[in-house]
């Protein structure tokens, strides 16, 4: 999963995955699809905080020929039905504003104003469950 958020979000905009990136990796949660031959086409990462009930979208990312097919949103029903299970009534996230249609389509709204991240424009977005 590292190698696909490396290669399609940090390595396009010259950047790579760093030590401190990496430090919280354990204490997240990791979710990807694979195809029939066994060979990851999507994957996302979810930070969770019980204790402030906070869920975290974090480095969704699908495969470029994998795009459209319907694999991005099939992962995230399957980790947002993982979520109601634990409890979740929101989920947020910091989306590329490239992505941010993507998000509206899943029932995501738009909160507060864009910002730069990772030298992109984002914009936070909540769904509540």
């Amino acid at each position: 999963m590292l190698k696909l958020r490396e290669q399609e979000l940090r390595i396009p905009i010259g950047l790579s995955l760093t030590e401190r990136d990496l430090e919280t990796e354990e204490s997240q949660h990791h979710f990807g699809m694979f195809n029939t031959h066994e060979q990851l086409c999507a994957c996302l990462v979810l930070l969770v905080e019980k204790r402030n009930e906070r869920y975290q979208l974090r480095q969704m990312v699908v495969k470029p020929n994998y795009r459209g097919t319907g694999i991005g949103r099939l992962l995230y029903e399957k980790v947002e039905s993982w979520c109601l299970k634990l409890g979740a009534h929101q989920i947020q996230l910091n989306a590329r504003v490239s992505a941010k249609d993507f998000y509206g389509k899943l029932g995501f709204s738009e909160f507060g104003v864009e910002f730069d991240h990772i030298t992109l424009p984002h914009i936070k977005m909540i769904k509540v469950l």
